[in-house]
């Protein structure tokens, strides 16, 4: 990838993080409830429509699903906040049982929770994992395993292309969680401006990392010589 192209999504990212954030925020719009949730999610310019798709029945409360532009989300809505924080007290770390209960996820699920609210997500769409983060803050858990060092070389070479976009040590790029993925070209499906992509499954990883308490969601090849920002 050339210097000027990783500047520029670099500045992209940036610039859709910052509008993400900005009056959206956990600390300047209080999120208690659903309809808090939906207004939110319109302000950040995104098209919510209620599906009556029937959700994992999880948390003891009935589940509310909402279609956010293609993604699908989850969203368990508790009587009052006391309710909601004993409920995210007996999540599991990987959010597969509650109180010792295994439940069955379509696929790998990542938790937020803030007011009386528990919400989740089972898809990969790094916009969304990213904007709920800026809405609800830090998720509650994630799915993945956190990976402990050394690391796959995949794995590594994200951590270098994330510190040296932003500037930052390598030391300082946390990684929360790595997730084997088939992408469904060659292009990671996140292909550039005028680039051809191969319609080929590409195996690879899917990898969320912290830096300075931002949260970054990369795509890579299976050995990591193609890294992508989502």
């Amino acid at each position: 990838m050339r210097f000027e192209q990783l500047l520029c999504y670099v500045f992209l990212a940036s610039m859709w993080l910052t509008s993400c954030r900005s009056g959206a925020s956990p600390v300047e719009r209080e999120i208690e409830t659903a309809d808090d949730l939906v207004a939110a999610l319109g302000d950040a310019g995104r098209t919510v429509v209620e599906t009556t798709e029937a959700g994992v029945p999880a948390f003891g409360v009935p589940t509310r699903m909402l279609q956010v532009d293609q993604a699908v989300v989850q969203v368990y809505e508790y009587v009052n906040v006391e309710a909601r924080i004993a409920i995210s007290k007996a999540i599991s770390p990987d959010g597969k049982a509650v109180d010792g209960t295994a439940i069955v996820w379509p696929d790998r699920p990542k938790f937020w929770a803030t007011g009386r609210l528990i919400v989740v997500y089972t898809g990969t769409d790094g916009g969304v994992i990213l904007l709920l983060g800026g809405l609800l803050g830090d998720p509650l858990t994630w799915s993945s395993t956190l990976v402990d060092e050394p690391y796959p070389p995949a794995v590594t070479a994200a951590i270098q292309y994330i510190a040296y976009s932003l500037n930052a040590e390598p030391a300082g790029v946390e990684v929360h969680s790595i997730e084997a993925v088939d992408w469904p070209d060659s292009c990671l499906g996140l292909p550039q401006a005028v680039e051809e992509c191969v319609k080929v499954i590409t195996p690879g990883w899917l990898i969320i990392m912290r830096v300075e308490g931002q949260m970054y969601q990369v795509s890579t090849d299976q050995f990591g010589k193609d890294v992508r920002l989502h």
